[in-house]
């Protein structure tokens, strides 16, 4: 679903560009002394913001696609500890539900860090968050 979306923003950015050569071309072509340069300037600008919003959202999207393969090299039991860590559970309480040691569980924890690329608990919950809005695209798809 992701590289579906980046392909229709990509064909709407490419569509733009377009539509901004034509607008110069059509204009050159109508004056006898060519461009005026306040038009070509305007035009160029405009090119240059939807190139710099592609390129933006291209790296998002990049992003995304690499959060979410860290994310397929999680165990089912470490997405288990994952959910119930973003949930705010304590290890030793996970620990308790899961009938595991405390330590086992900051095992998990710290293979969940490393295997997502997370520093802290903060960016852990945005890799959630990734997963979280990637599943709802694809249950609204």
């Amino acid at each position: 679903m992701g590289k579906q979306r980046h392909s229709d923003k990509s064909e709407s950015v490419n569509a733009a560009i377009s539509d901004c050569a034509r607008a110069i071309h059509l204009t050159c072509e109508l004056t006898t002394e060519g461009c005026p340069v306040a038009l070509l300037r305007s035009t160029l600008d405009s090119a240059a913001i939807l190139l710099r919003e592609y390129d933006h959202l291209a790296g998002l999207i990049a992003q995304q696609q690499k959060v979410l393969q860290s994310l397929t090299n999680l165990t089912p039991r470490q997405h288990e500890i994952m959910d119930l860590v973003l949930l705010g559970s304590p290890s030793k309480n996970i620990a308790a539900d899961l009938h595991i040691s405390q330590r086992t569980v900051e095992n998990h924890r710290a293979a969940i860090m490393k295997k997502t690329g997370s520093k802290s608990l903060p960016a852990l919950g945005r890799v959630g968050l990734v997963a979280a809005l990637s599943d709802a695209e694809t249950i609204a798809a």
